[in-house]
Formats: structure tokens, C-alpha cells, sequence
């Protein structure tokens, strides 16, 4: 099994990071391979007018990273999108690459058909429902690829570092991390 995570978070080793590792070190303790992506290290530009590739006929051409990051995708089994909370969406990193999605072929949309994906999400709102409409994006995203969204975990914290003391979410990712590597996915 193989898992790409996508970290959205523009801080490396920021909260959303702490608790995506924790879902990576279970998998791998699961014998996946895990490989991690941060959006901080790509140059992604924001989408421009995709119609324009689109009626050429051709995939986009902008010189930057988000097919290469795509490709690694295609290459996965199971694709994890992890990001802070932002305004009840997904950090700006995190919502570039999506939008770029758009950008895909029919045939480059149908090698990532039938894979898993899951999110990984803090917030510092300890009221669930504040992620909800995120959930909802993330969801549809997937769906209008035809990846199976499989899941969730949430964390809460505010300041760096405080994601340690969510040692329920920690807990939660590590299980999910396993479950994704050993292909055991509730409702599935």
C-alpha cells in the first residue's frame, strides 16, 4: 500500500503536521510506504483560465509543480490532504492545488479513479461543526475525481505545539494510519 500525503500547512512542523505524522508513523508501522509532500517546498501557481487548455485541447502548461505532485497521486493507493482550518476551508496552499485539479485530462481523472482519500485537519474551534463546510470541500473534491473518501481526523489546537496535548486526535490518526495501510476502511 502506498499513501501520499499532502501537507497544506504553511508551517512545517506546525500542528497539522504533528498530527498528519502521527497517521503516517502508523501506517508505515503497518508496512505502508509513506511518502509526504509539502505544499511549502512545490511552486504551485493559483489556476487561470483553464478553458482556454481545455478548448486547445491540452492539459495546462503552467511551468510549475502541480502535475508532477499530481503524477505522485496517480502513483498512490490511498492520497491524504492535511491543512489547518482557515476561514471554515483549507489554507491557501492547500486550496491552489485543489483548484488545479481542474486542469486534468478525462484520462489523467481516470488513473486516480477508485483510489482512497482521506483529511487530516486542525482547528482551534472546539466546536466539530466548524469544519464541516472544509469536509463538505474536501468531499466533493474527491467525488468529482472518483477517489473514495474514506475518512477523517481532526485535531484541536490554536498555538505551536499544542497539538500534543489532543492526545485523542494523536491516537485517532495513528488507527486511521493502519487502517489505511492494511486497507481496512469502516464502511467500505
Amino acid at each position: 500500500m502506498k499513501i501520499l500525503a499532502v501537507l497544506g500547512s504553511p508551517r512545517q512542523g506546525g500542528n497539522t503536521d504533528v498530527l498528519l505524522d502521527r497517521l503516517l508513523a502508523g501506517a508505515r508501522d503497518a508496512g505502508a510506504e509513506v511518502e509526504k509532500a509539502w505544499l511549502g517546498d512545490l511552486s504551485i501557481h493559483p489556476m487561470c483560465d483553464w478553458t482556454a487548455c481545455k478548448e486547445a485541447g491540452g492539459p495546462c502548461t503552467a511551468p510549475d509543480d502541480a502535475f508532477k505532485l499530481m503524477e505522485r497521486m496517480a502513483a498512490a493507493d490511498v492520497i491524504v490532504l492535511a491543512t489547518p482550518l482557515y476561514w471554515f476551508g483549507p489554507s491557501s496552499q492547500l486550496k491552489t492545488f485543489i483548484d488545479r485539479w481542474a486542469c486534468l485530462s478525462d484520462e489523467e481523472q481516470g488513473r486516480l479513479r477508485g483510489k482512497k482519500g482521506f483529511l487530516v485537519h486542525v482547528r482551534a474551534d472546539s466546536n466539530p461543526a466548524a469544519a464541516g463546510p472544509l469536509v463538505a470541500m474536501i468531499g466533493w473534491s474527491f467525488r468529482y475525481l472518483k477517489i473514495d473518501f474514506v475518512g477523517e481526523v481532526s485535531g484541536i489546537a490554536y498555538r505551536r505545539g499544542e497539538m500534543v496535548d489532543d492526545q485523542l486526535a494523536l491516537e485517532t490518526a495513528g488507527a486511521w494510519g493502519r487502517r489505511l495501510a492494511r486497507g481496512v476502511i469502516p464502511g467500505s
